[in-house]
């Protein structure tokens, strides 16, 4: 009986093995090229348009920006040729033109016909022609592609634009920069921004901004740009990437205006908010930022800091900064400066590190009021190493200097004038001072708005109403309630 239970056959095993490789070759047949894909979005963006859809046409244009990468010469110059008919430009003189790429791309004529007729194409593969151009570095190219682009959007002034529009003048500002003429775009930058708050435009809001606190931080004209901060809203917690941006101009534009503390939270908020996987330069420039303003605060940054991996090699300079002023050693912090003021000056940091002076006595002078129980104000200066200090005649000054650090709290002595000392009062307890105080309500501070902006952040699905049915508002009513209106419709006089 045993011998005649069926056995599983060659063609079930086959009929499986079938199964699981159906999806494998299903994928095969469903990957595409990069030239298809584009393709593709054009013609997406003619079914969006035509149809005013403003979430397609959002996600359609936000995907130029994410496959500029991709894009090369040869591959522009087949789809435009497919789509339009010709070539706006010699695509062959560009170096990374394929000259055996041999893909095909044939669409029937109707759907040609019908792209070429419609400006929102146009207008969308100019743009995506420009942001290549701009990777290759053809400014003034695309200058005139971006130019011919802003007067045509002004033209159909539609708001299912909005992000093509700020996408345009994103890259209108970045060749405008790279060419130098970055103040002489300034007005067109301020007619945009004035379009879309009348428009109601809040994608063209925030990337409008930023690019004026960009063009007016380039010049060093920091009250124009803190004017334009006190007078206008950024419409937060919507755009991220934008938002990091205005965080960090305005960061920038607080620690000028020696407002350190607000500087110093907007720049960590900013770190905070940044992408870990892209962005490292921002990431790179808002940490050199924060560590410079820090300093300015009086404190040292953690050293963890500077050992991250992405930050060992950009972070040195300022590592080596941030032992000058910790040992307070006025000498070692110029020659620091002088060694890295080119790359101090690049980042355009070296007029807030010259503050850094201040910090630099103090931090000396506390660290020789904790070792010291008497010292001479000329022995203060040879280990500050002022200007001078070998200069017997200057001891005023230094006695100066030290008389400021006591008034300001930096110091808890008196000085000896007979003598010509500085004489350390005993140490008192720090718990009988305010500042176990101020330092907890500094960290209550800073939990509290990290709460605030969590709760800004979230984002919730629109409350559907459902209005009742008739059935259900009939078994709500009892018997009483019917009976009284049955009453109540017989007292109608018709």
């Amino acid at each position: 009986m045993s011998s005649m239970k069926p056995e599983p056959t060659k063609e079930k095993e086959k009929t499986d093995g079938e199964a699981k490789a159906a999806p494998a070759e299903a994928q095969k047949k469903r990957a595409t090229t990069y030239l298809q894909d584009l393709v593709q979005d054009v013609l997406n963006w003619d079914r969006a348009t035509s149809q005013r859809d403003s979430k397609q046409c959002y996600r359609l244009a936000r995907n130029l920006r994410r496959s500029k990468n991709g894009m090369k010469a040869h591959y522009l110059s087949r789809a435009f040729v497919a789509i339009l008919g010709r070539e706006p430009l010699e695509f062959s003189t560009f170096n990374d033109f394929d000259a055996s790429f041999s893909e095909k791309l044939d669409l029937p004529a109707g759907i040609t016909s019908r792209l070429q007729k419609n400006q929102e194409v146009e207008l969308y593969l100019g743009t995506m022609l420009s942001i290549y151009l701009v990777k290759k570095r053809s400014l003034a190219i695309a200058a005139q592609h971006l130019d011919n682009a802003l007067r045509l959007i002004k033209e159909l002034n539609r708001r299912h634009l909005d992000m093509l529009r700020a996408i345009i003048y994103f890259y209108y500002s970045r060749v405008a920069e790279l060419n130098g003429s970055l103040k002489a775009i300034r007005q067109e930058l301020l007619e945009g921004y004035r379009t879309s708050v009348v428009n109601k435009d809040e994608i063209g809001q925030a990337i409008l901004l930023n690019l004026l606190l960009r063009n007016f931080l380039a010049f060093n004209e920091v009250e124009a740009a803190s004017n334009l901060i006190d007078r206008t809203k950024f419409p937060e917690n919507k755009f991220n990437n934008e938002q990091i941006r205005f965080l960090y101009y305005k960061s920038r534009v607080r620690a000028i205006q020696q407002e350190y503390q607000e500087a110093f939270a907007l720049v960590q908020q900013a770190i905070r908010k940044s992408p870990d996987k892209v962005g490292r330069g921002f990431r790179v420039q808002a940490q050199k930022l924060a560590t410079v303003v820090e300093l300015l605060l009086g404190d040292l940054p953690a050293r963890a800091v500077f050992s991250a991996e992405e930050m060992r090699g950009p972070l040195t300079p300022y590592f080596l900064l941030v032992k000058a002023v910790a040992i307070g050693n006025l000498e070692e912090f110029y020659k620091v400066v002088k060694s890295q003021e080119q790359v101090f000056g690049r980042d355009r940091l070296l007029n807030l590190i010259n503050r850094l002076h201040q910090n630099v006595v103090r931090t000396g002078l506390r660290r020789i009021n904790l070792s010291y129980s008497r010292i001479s104000l000329q022995d203060i200066a040879e280990k500050l190493r002022l200007p001078g200090h070998r200069d017997a005649g200057s001891v005023a000054d230094i006695e100066f200097i030290v008389a400021k650090a006591i008034r300001d709290g930096t110091m808890n002595a008196y000085i000896d004038h007979k003598a010509g000392t500085v004489v350390m009062r005993e140490l008192q307890n720090v718990y009988l001072t305010q500042e176990p105080t101020l330092t907890c309500q500094k960290r209550i501070g800073y939990c509290l708005n990290l709460y605030t902006a969590a709760l800004k952040a979230h984002q919730y699905p629109e409350a559907k109403v459902k209005l009742p049915s008739l059935d259900d508002r009939e078994s709500d009513l009892d018997e009483e309630d019917l009976m009284k209106m049955i009453e109540d419709f017989d007292d109608y006089d018709f």
